[in-house]
């Protein structure tokens, strides 16, 4: 038995395996049973003659299970009272990126909600379970139980400004982790100081000396 591949990387490829079997003793051969549960075979050949051949070819197509489990696709074929076998190996390239995105580029004022979501992305060749998501400052702690193949997952959490956050300015630096990844998240703070100066006084008018006349200041931050 032969395979047409050395090793397999995808679900979907197509192994084509090739069974030949030939007559190597003086008398004719008849009625030999061909099994191999893998490939759907399970014939008779009703006659091969002496020096003569037979073979039988089918195809295979990898699943994703296959990748998953990695080693060898073994397969085994059973001709007569012979058994013949076939591994053809799975390579497995697991790999993974993970994005964090904010539903704000800036904030200006305490109490503002910034949503943050963090996407990871199967870009290996194996499915990716059990990713631990976490983000303190947004509130996640979770697990990503399955990622399939080329497919993404998010996680969503939320952080409410503080005025401390207003009152350093510049910006505010999320950092998650997702599995081995850290992506972070800058989001822009906005300061805008400006306060107003109003002086009163108790009086509108006066008419004799040594009157007391109480002023006011008043300073409000706007």
């Amino acid at each position: 038995k032969i395979a047409d591949k050395e090793k397999v990387t995808t679900a979907g490829e197509v192994i084509t395996y090739t069974i030949t079997v030939k007559n190597t003793g003086n008398t004719i051969l008849k009625d030999l049973t061909v099994r191999d549960a893998m490939l759907g075979i399970d014939k008779v050949i009703s006659e091969i003659k002496i020096n003569g051949t037979n073979v039988i070819s089918k195809k295979y197509t990898v699943t994703q299970d296959d990748i998953d489990k990695g080693g060898v696709i073994k397969n085994i074929v059973t001709v007569g009272d012979k058994e013949t076998e076939r591994d053809v190996d799975v390579e497995q390239n697991p790999g993974y990126t993970a994005v964090k995105t904010a539903d704000k580029e800036k904030v200006t004022t305490a109490g503002e909600v910034i949503t943050y979501t963090i996407t990871v992305t199967n870009t290996g060749n194996t499915t990716l379970k059990d990713i631990p998501v976490v983000d303190d400052m947004a509130g996640i702690n979770t697990k990503i139980d399955t990622i399939e193949v080329g497919k993404s997952a998010s996680v969503t959490g939320r952080y409410t400004v503080t005025q401390a956050d207003i009152d350093k300015g510049g910006k505010i630096h999320n950092v998650a982790t997702a599995g081995d990844k850290s992506p972070e998240k800058d989001v822009n703070v906005e300061q805008n100081p400006g306060y107003t100066a109003v002086k009163t006084a108790d009086k509108e008018k006066v008419t004799t000396a040594g009157e007391v006349i109480t002023y006011t200041i008043t300073v409000t931050n706007t």
